[in-house]
Order: structure tokens, then sequence, then C-alpha cells
């Protein structure tokens, strides 16, 4: 019986954490300068809920200079996303991390808000938008728009 319930148990463990993953792609413009344009691009990220209001993540950003022709990740980043309020369906949350550059060779910190609207029980639209500064001195805003998938 105690063989049982130690599986019951670690079955019950395993789509808790299932539950708490998610899975996020999003079409991406960094914004330079008012003066120096935009780059477009394509991030694809994962998630992790610590509870119901914190999320951990990582994300990946590819651009389509060169058409496409340069590195496959151009930048990396580590998030965090504090659910700040809840307004009917929509959550408007507080998101924040370290950015790295690859092509630039820099390391930075972002700040922003994010809004999520589930669609489904596993579907959300998500729109998010970072400033970000860089070691460098250098500053940019990069936006996103897309879907994220819960596990």
């Amino acid at each position: 019986m105690r063989h049982i319930i130690t599986i019951i148990a670690a079955l019950f463990a395993a789509v808790t954490v299932q539950a708490q993953l998610s899975v996020e792609t999003l079409g991406v413009i960094r914004h330079q300068g008012i003066t120096q344009g935009e780059d477009y691009g394509a991030a694809v990220g994962v998630g992790y809920n610590l509870n119901k209001t914190v999320k951990l993540g990582v994300r990946v950003v590819s651009y389509s200079n060169d058409d496409w022709r340069g590195g496959i990740v151009d930048e990396a980043s580590a998030l965090v996303t504090a659910k700040l309020i809840s307004l009917g369906k929509l959550n408007l949350s507080a998101v924040g991390g370290a950015d790295r550059d690859f092509a630039a060779d820099e390391w930075g910190f972002s700040t922003g808000l994010r809004v999520d609207v589930p669609i489904s029980k596993r579907v959300s639209l998500v729109a998010e938008s970072r400033i970000r500064a860089w070691f460098a001195g250098e500053k940019d805003l990069i936006s996103g728009i897309g879907l994220q998938l819960s596990f």
C-alpha cells in the first residue's frame, strides 16, 4: 500500500509541475531610437510559474537582419514576471530581467509591462514592451506580440 501512495504522490507532483510550464512565440520589434530605425524578428520563450503571481522565464530572439542569414540566436533574456492586476480576463504584469546581445557582445537589464488575455484554458494572447539599458550606455525598446501555450 505504501508503494501505491508513493506512486500516486509522484504522479500528482508531475502533473502539478507540468501545469506550471509555458511556451510562448512572439513577433518582436526592437526600437533603437528615433533616428536609427527598427529591427524585426521572432522570439521563443519558456516559462515556469512559481505561484499564481510570479513566473521565471528564458527567451531567445532572432532578428531578420541580412535576410535571416545572421546567427540563430541574436539575443537572450532571463526574465521575471509578476502579476500586478487582473481586470476580468485581462492580466497586467511587470516584467524585467537580464539581457544578452550576442551580436554586439553586450549585457544589460530591462523592465516593462506585459498584458495577457486568455483565449482558452491553455492559450493566451500576450503583448509586452520592455525598456533595456545596456552596460555600454545605450538604451532601446523591445516590443512583442504573440501566443503563450500553458501545459
